[in-house]
């Protein structure tokens, strides 16, 4: 246990900082800078191989055409693709919904139902049954 406190002593002083992909690993969660920022991908990347980091290096992946930043930009908050339903092709950004309280409050009210439903409690029951459906 001591030399395992001593290793981390040592490579916080004199250690240098670790880039985004110190491994070279092939996976997308290593394509983002560290830490990631809230959105993780400016833009959506688009995936041709189990392994897109190392398409360069393994030719028998397929093609190798993963496209990781080029596409819709995607910072400006809550925003996603809207596709096509036929073909999956991009076709509109879509503006997210903010955060809500609203799922929390219903989850209480819908604690509130069953636990009255199972005491029996009929005129609590309808009470929270009405405020859910206020709720909505």
């Amino acid at each position: 246990m001591l030399l395992f406190l001593v290793n981390i002593w040592r490579s916080l002083r004199e250690g240098e900082k670790a880039g985004a992909n110190p491994w070279d690993a092939p996976t997308l969660e290593w394509a983002v800078t560290s830490p990631p920022p809230p959105y993780n991908f400016a833009v959506i990347p688009e995936v041709a191989s189990r392994h897109p980091l190392w398409e360069s290096y393994l030719d028998d992946e397929g093609s190798g055409g993963s496209i990781l930043n080029h596409g819709p930009l995607l910072d400006q908050g809550r925003e996603t693709l809207g596709a096509t339903a036929l073909d999956g092709e991009p076709e509109v950004i879509l503006k997210m919904p903010d955060d809500s309280f609203a799922p929390l409050v219903l989850a209480l009210l819908l604690t509130g139902l069953c636990y009255c439903a199972l005491k029996h409690s009929w005129g609590l029951d309808a009470v929270s049954l009405f405020a859910r459906g206020a709720a909505c």
